[in-house]
């Protein structure tokens, strides 16, 4: 019995093969995805949602669309850092006027720092919990017996 071999749905799919590897995909709303490009639509998704509810109602949505994918897939930048770099603008009241001004949201050096002080935590908390999780009977000790001196060897 043959194998069902699945393609990415993914519009924006840069993956080197469009067919998924059978058990490594994501399944949404009757779609197989890439797990990489599901994280990437799913974080779009959230971009825009931010967007609308906190930054403008009024924006024409491909306007928005079109400058989110042109910063994402033309720019090169990480769907994860945009993501951020819209929840700190929101966070700490950085204006933006229109959609462009995400353009300059990216390049903001506080931003940068930022995200890479989160995922440098992120990083420490991972290897903590690796650290927890693990048991400790992989470890092994052992023990050095000192060497006798001359005068402890005579009696």
């Amino acid at each position: 019995m043959a194998t069902k071999v699945r393609t990415c749905g993914y519009n924006h799919c840069r993956c080197e093969d469009k067919e998924i590897p059978t058990g490594t995909e994501v399944l949404v709303s009757n779609r197989y995805y890439h797990d990489e490009c599901a994280k990437i639509c799913f974080n779009i998704r959230e971009m825009k949602k931010q967007y609308f509810d906190n930054i403008s109602n009024t924006v024409v949505q491909g306007v928005l669309g079109k400058v989110i994918n042109n910063i994402v897939f033309d720019k090169n930048v990480s769907s994860e850092y945009f993501l951020y770099a819209i929840k700190y603008s929101i966070q700490y009241k950085i204006k933006i006027n229109s959609p462009y001004g995400l353009h300059y949201l990216i390049d903001n050096n506080k931003i940068k720092e930022s995200y890479n002080k989160e995922k440098a935590r992120e990083v420490t908390r991972q290897m903590d919990i690796n650290i927890l999780c693990n048991p400790m009977n992989d470890l092994t000790f052992t023990r050095k017996e000192k060497e006798k001196s001359q005068i402890e060897n005579m009696f």
